[in-house]
């Protein structure tokens, strides 16, 4: 798992990594405005279920499309100050991917 770290008005970007017929989960946009409210996008196995990850709390849980992109919006602005967010994605097949 490639963790990125983000502080409120900074953006960052990641590359999925492929291992064999797997993807894990990426980051490929990061951006969070001054009040906090984010826009997430990144790539992940196709069909995956993508979890955006705030330390042990989870922001925001999405599904990746047929080609493995995926756009999360966090309902909650993340608070103020710097921050390292992680990603998990569950396969179809049940297989978990960080």
């Amino acid at each position: 798992m490639t963790p990125v770290a983000v502080t409120t008005g900074a953006a960052d970007a990641g590359a999925s990594a492929t291992v064999g017929e797997r993807t894990k989960p990426s980051f490929d946009v990061v951006r969070v405005n001054p009040n906090g409210r984010a826009v997430i996008a990144g790539r992940a196995a196709p069909d995956a279920e993508v979890t955006v990850q705030l330390g042990n709390d989870t922001l925001a849980t999405t599904k990746a499309d047929r080609f493995g992109e995926w756009v999360a919006i966090p309902n909650n602005p993340l608070p103020q100050g710097p921050h390292e967010l992680t990603l998990q994605a569950v396969t179809p097949g049940g297989e978990r991917l960080r």
